[in-house]
């Protein structure tokens, strides 16, 4: 049981000193591959996209993962936590799709920046999917197979960079920037289809949750909304802040340019 434990604790180590290093590597090839324009949209755009995660996840991994482990019937909360993801992801990307035209163009002042921010829109489905199912496997005490997810989602976005970026040497700013956006959606990708796969010993659960719709009562959402909303709340505060930095930074460059002429 001593070296079980040690062994795991180990692998866990492991894993996410490897999946640092990777991500470390992604943000070196960013930095030596984009533009200064590019790095700058991709800059711009990195806090929207946060509070966009955040509220897309709405809390719910961490919440999964309490339950699963303190409940005998795992499919429930799993399926509960699905039905209100998927709800909250519609709501967010249909307001999110509203709402980015005016964010471009009124708030960060920045037109050319709008196709790196629709670019985020693909990562939000993406991400309560890979949340949900790593909430499960926290759950389930496969903290390695969780936690080793990672490497998958840094070494396919390290791939996807290298092989888009070495397909076509005359990319624009903005085409260097959704690409970059892009390959969080792929290692979101990548990172569900390993964990799916580290979830083959449960399948039989998981192909038995459309049956289970007819048995889930509010107790089970309850259970699972009771913590992840004030998850949410708590992540909210760091992330609105992350959100407004560039919006203050850039109504103080502009209200900083209109004084400059002024007494030019």
């Amino acid at each position: 049981m001593k070296k079980t434990l040690l062994r795991s604790t180990f692998l866990l180590l492991l894993v996410s000193v490897i999946a640092k290093i990777l991500s470390f590597l992604v943000r070196i090839l960013l930095a030596r591959t984009l533009s200064e324009s590019a790095m700058n949209y991709y800059t711009l755009a990195s806090p929207t996209m946060v509070i966009m995660i955040t509220l897309a996840q709405m809390g719910i991994p961490g919440a999964l993962s309490k339950v699963i482990a303190q409940s005998k019937d795992t499919r429930k909360p799993l399926l509960a936590s699905i039905l209100v993801s998927m709800i909250n992801n519609i709501v967010i990307i249909a307001a999110f799709f509203i709402l980015l035209p005016f964010l471009s163009f009124y708030i960060l002042k920045q037109r050319e920046i709008l196709p790196v921010l629709y670019a985020i829109l693909p990562l939000i489905p993406l991400v309560s999917i890979s949340g949900i199912l790593k909430g499960y496997l926290f759950g389930k005490q496969q903290h390695v197979q969780a936690t080793a997810c990672q490497l998958f989602e840094e070494g396919s976005r390290i791939l996807f960079l290298l092989v888009m970026f070495s397909m076509d040497h005359s990319l624009t700013n903005v085409t260097m920037a959704k690409i970059a956006m892009y390959s969080i959606s792929v290692g979101e990708l990548c990172s569900s289809l390993y964990m799916l796969f580290a979830l083959r010993q449960h399948k039989h659960d998981i192909r038995q949750l459309p049956t289970l719709f007819h048995t889930l009562h509010r107790q089970q959402f309850d259970e699972v909304l009771s913590i992840s909303i004030p998850m949410t709340g708590s992540r909210l505060i760091g992330s609105f802040s992350y959100f407004v930095e560039p919006i203050v930074m850039v109504i103080g460059l502009s209200a900083l340019q209109s004084d400059t002429m002024i007494h030019a």
